[in-house]
């Protein structure tokens, strides 16, 4: 019996030592995602949220937004509160954006937190792959690190230190916890932090945006949902006014 015991232990070893050395490049730690979760991550999310908005370190201006996600690449956000008028719809990589209910302007954008926070864990691994190339993260390259005293997988780089795009996925929940992107001189980063775990569902309910190396908005999630099914009316850039959940 213990030496069965001693066989089922090092057969686990194995296993996870295996499991280790197959962790080789982004390409790896994506395809860990998907068969962690299996598709069973969430589908439909809405909530709201608390924003400040900072300038030279002080905060400028605070409101509330409320948004509503839906899988796949749909994310509609109304500011200030449901009758604004005014708010955003990013839905299958365009981004529209609203004044008095009526689209003023749009353009291609596809949205790195929408694509690794979400819909990462249900559309096909290709194309995560394709935008992830597209939005310029090379998933050849990696590198392990810690956040938090967490340990975490650093994408996009073999030397966290690098000014070159990369993202960070958690190395044992494997969800996302932060991005960035140098472009224009510009120094990008976002946090995702205090993930908690709401009916088996983890999400994150603080996130911050910095631009080279300031803070500039903050958000703060409430009224967390995961609704089995959203009306996909709501998603429809016509139907911005009437878009409530």
């Amino acid at each position: 019996m213990k030496k069965f015991i001693i066989y089922i232990l090092i057969g686990v070893l194995f296993i996870n030592y295996s499991c280790e050395k197959k962790v080789e490049n982004g390409y790896d730690v994506i395809q860990l995602m998907k068969s962690k979760y299996n598709n069973s991550w969430y589908k439909n999310f809405t909530f709201s949220q608390y924003v400040n908005k900072y300038e030279n370190d002080s905060v400028v201006s605070n409101t509330v937004w409320h948004e509503a996600y839906s899988y796949p690449n749909q994310l509609v956000i109304k500011f200030d509160d449901f009758n604004s008028g005014k708010g955003v719809l990013f839905k299958y990589d365009t981004l529209y954006f609203f004044n008095e209910n009526m689209v003023y302007n749009k353009q291609k954008r596809i949205h790195d937190l929408i694509l690794l926070g979400f819909d990462i864990y249900e559309q096909p691994i290709e194309t995560t792959f394709f935008k992830l190339k597209e939005l310029g993260y090379d998933l050849s390259k990696i590198c392990e690190t810690k956040i938090d005293n967490r340990e975490v997988y650093c994408i996009g780089t073999t030397n966290e230190k690098d000014s070159l795009n990369k993202f960070f996925i958690d190395k044992e929940n494997l969800y996302f916890i932060k991005n960035n992107k140098y472009q224009d001189n510009h120094f990008t980063e976002t946090i995702f932090s205090n993930y908690v775990n709401i009916d088996g569902n983890f999400v994150a309910t603080k996130i911050f945006f910095y631009k080279n190396n300031h803070l500039i908005m903050d958000e703060e999630y409430f009224n967390i949902q995961f609704p089995e099914l959203l009306d996909q009316k709501i998603f429809d850039p016509t139907n911005f006014e009437d878009a409530i959940w």
